[in-house]
């Protein structure tokens, strides 16, 4: 993995689809006078400097010694070429940037008056109205010192894609997640959660145009005198680390799942803010975590200890775990909606894995591209429709049930590839497909004059002549319940069966 010079950065490290119908037609727009502006970055900046008398109970009497420990181990000699993000030397203040640099180009745009002129009263313009066919695409944009959430808005029957508005962000976006949860709203709403360098996740409201400040927030951030929370106070606190991966649980919407560098995963309950389960059973990073659909006690992870878990979250999910182990460490994980003991593995040495929850080993094992496997979509509503994404700069396109679909979906050997194609937009760091439409993915990457690409697969002769005239499922939870309603027990009763075979 290469290593970014922040200066000259401009990447697209992670995005996420929005379904058709969640936004406003119109969002509400805020507008500040440079006087509420000032007061905001004044605001901001001293939280992120002060370290409260809560914080300096929890730091850790070793901390001295641990930092420096640290300063050693992060010198510019000894970085990892295979540290993607730079996560080593991240706390070094003579390598990072001003989070605050462009809220202090704000200010210096003041000139001295406080009103507002509205030079763009013309928020019933067609390009500010969101349409009921639109979906967003959500896209963490790092350019420079400027961390961005991007609101785009992709109309496939005008096949257009454009950016409708912007949020700042405080850090480096490291994973985003839709959700429809506010605690403080019970009417369902449009959020979007943030995970980055930090370990707070932020949650920024998406029906809001010009947001200085997110909707809420999980966690506490790190001070810059680096305090480090005891175990003791993580359910109180949240992650001590970088926070890599977000899953909502859209049939338990008050529960979000988040993966981090601190070698956890965290259950958090977002009617009261806090973790209400703390997962520590990694030996590495954890950097993909993904909710079963139609068994939502069921969370999968994958994590830099090159192994995959699927974990029982009703009662003890540290006691109620299986395991699989990997050549490499996971990029990413998702499930088979089609095969409910299934689920796919990306690893970082390009590995692509089959996983059947009854069985030991996995169904199938090989290498699908040279480098990183960086994204998996699994179609929930064309069978056998996957397609893989890579540092390599290739999407490639697979039939799992290898033109043999029944209703009796069952994938034993090697999917077939049917396409691999070269999108030529340097290495492809995120993957999503839109949740409207099967054939349509998106693409994020680190090239500096295109970075992002969406896809209609159907273009392409091969991958057409292959799926365009297969019949399309719609997967719903409650006319799968019956058929899958004793899934979890069923794996909960595994372990037991694995140690005596």
């Amino acid at each position: 993995m290469e290593e970014y010079e922040q200066t000259n950065i401009n990447v697209i490290p992670c995005l996420k689809w929005v379904k058709q119908g969640v936004a406003k037609a119109q969002p509400d727009k805020i507008e500040f006078t440079p006087k509420e502006v000032k007061e905001i970055i004044k605001k901001i900046k001293e939280d992120a400097d002060d370290i409260t008398e809560e914080e300096n109970q929890a730091i850790d009497e070793t901390l001295e010694d641990e930092t420096e420990t640290e300063a050693v181990e992060n010198e510019p000699s000894t970085v990892d070429p295979n540290d993607e993000f730079n996560f080593a030397s991240y706390e070094s203040e003579a390598e990072k940037p001003n989070p605050f640099l462009l809220f202090d180009r704000i200010v210096e745009c003041d000139d001295g008056n406080d009103s507002v002129e509205d030079n763009d009263d013309d928020s019933e313009k067609e390009d500010d109205i969101i349409k009921p066919n639109d979906n967003l695409l959500l896209v963490g944009h790092v350019e420079g010192d400027a961390s961005i959430l991007e609101v785009y808005v992709y109309n496939e029957e005008d096949d257009c894609l454009y950016c409708h508005h912007d949020f700042l962000l405080p850090n480096f976006p490291l994973c985003i997640e839709w959700l429809n949860f506010d605690p403080s709203d019970p009417k369902p709403g449009n959020l979007c959660a943030v995970g980055t360098m930090d370990p707070v996740i932020e949650v920024w409201d998406l029906d809001v145009m010009n947001g200085l400040e997110s909707a809420y927030v999980l966690g506490q951030k790190k001070s810059k005198k680096k305090s480090k929370l005891k175990a003791k106070d993580t359910l109180r606190k949240g992650h001590t680390d970088a926070v890599l991966a977000l899953a909502w649980n859209e049939n338990y919407n008050h529960v979000l799942g988040s993966g981090s560098v601190d070698e956890s995963v965290l259950l958090w309950d977002l009617n009261i803010g806090k973790p209400s389960e703390d997962i520590r059973v990694f030996k590495e990073k954890v950097q993909s975590i993904q909710w079963h659909p139609f068994e939502s006690h069921s969370l999968l992870t994958g994590s830099c200890d090159k192994k995959t878990r699927v974990f029982d979250c009703r009662d003890n999910p540290k006691q109620n775990c299986l395991e699989w182990e990997h050549s490499g460490e996971i990029e990413i994980v998702t499930w088979n909606s089609f095969e409910p003991f299934c689920y796919l593995t990306g690893t970082s040495d390009g590995y692509l894995s089959y996983i059947d929850c009854r069985n030991k080993t996995p169904l199938w094992n090989f290498q699908a591209h040279e480098k990183e496997i960086t994204g998996i979509y699994v179609s929930s509503k064309c069978p056998g429709l996957v397609v893989t994404s890579s540092h390599d700069g290739n999407i490639s396109t697979w039939d799992l049930y290898n033109n043999n679909v029944t209703d009796d979906y069952k994938c034993e050997t090697q999917p077939t590839k049917i396409n691999e194609k070269h999108i030529n937009i340097g290495q492809i760091q995120c993957f999503g497909s839109c949740p409207n439409n099967p054939f349509v993915v998106a693409a994020g990457s680190d090239n500096k004059n295109k970075n992002l690409k969406v896809i209609n697969l159907l273009n392409d002769d091969l991958v057409n002549g292959r799926f365009s005239k297969r019949k399309l499922i719609e997967m719903k939870v409650e006319n799968e319940s019956s058929e899958l309603g004793d899934t979890l027990n069923d794996m909960n009763n595994l372990s037991l069966k694995m140690d005596q075979d």
